[in-house]
């Protein structure tokens, strides 16, 4: 935004020019349309953010329960780490997504089967033996859901059509935001208590619906990008 003094590159309007907002009726049209793209595009994303939300929401009770940390030693620690590896996380991920966009019209797509698997790591911390360790894995996770994001949001652009893009925004927010951050920590409190009467095994919890969430991301973004590579080559 700083170098770019005519915004070039900008498909801005002409003043006076104003784009109406799709109806109801169109929106809907489009997402039925591209149903077998976008269905399994924004549950994978919305499996990532399930893993994300439940580690961050759940990281800290198994450092407490599992190390013995105290909660003003987490936050000391664990929140300069979040915001350490998330500022990289979106440095890098901007970097990716237009280094993708010269290979093709496709190749952001292609890239994002692979790009859940940066936060499989944080899966380790429950089982790792340094206090310091998990907490650096659980932060190196929750940064990593930054480049899926990031990612996300510039596909989406791709995806949808002018008119229908604060759509794809919302939609992208509701798979992260709503479901995520709500299905995350229900789903790791529930298989902690099934695997242990007293929830006592949350480390494990945690980390088995992490794994589960991410691959399940990753398989969904593969079908996914399929899709739109066969749309592509339609024209």
């Amino acid at each position: 935004m700083v170098t770019d003094r005519d915004g070039a590159g900008s498909q801005a309007a002409p003043c006076g020019a104003a784009v109406p907002p799709p109806t109801v009726r169109e929106a809907r049209a489009f997402v039925l349309r591209d149903s077998a793209v976008l269905r399994p595009f924004l549950c994978g994303y919305a499996g990532t953010a399930v893993a994300s939300y439940g580690l961050t929401a759940w990281g800290p009770t198994m450092l407490v329960r599992q190390f013995g940390m105290s909660a003003g030693a987490i936050g000391a620690q664990l929140g300069p780490m979040i915001i350490a590896t998330s500022v990289v996380s979106a440095t890098l991920a901007g970097w990716l997504a237009d280094r993708l966009a010269r290979r093709g019209p496709t190749a952001r797509m292609s890239a994002m089967p692979w790009v859940p698997l940066v936060m499989v790591p944080g899966a380790a911390a429950p089982f790792v033996d340094s206090p310091l360790l998990a907490t650096a894995l659980i932060a190196l996770s929750s940064g990593s859901f930054v480049v899926v994001g990031t990612l996300m949001l510039t596909n989406i652009q791709d995806l949808m059509a002018a008119r229908m893009r604060g759509l794809g925004t919302a939609l992208t927010g509701f798979a992260g935001g709503l479901v995520g951050f709500s299905v995350g920590p229900l789903v790791i409190a529930m298989a902690s208590t099934a695997l242990s009467a007293g929830g006592e095994r949350i480390g494990f919890a945690m980390a088995l619906v992490m794994v589960v969430a991410v691959l399940g991301a990753a398989v969904l973004f593969g079908i996914s990008a399929k899709a739109w590579r066969r749309r592509a080559a339609r024209g």
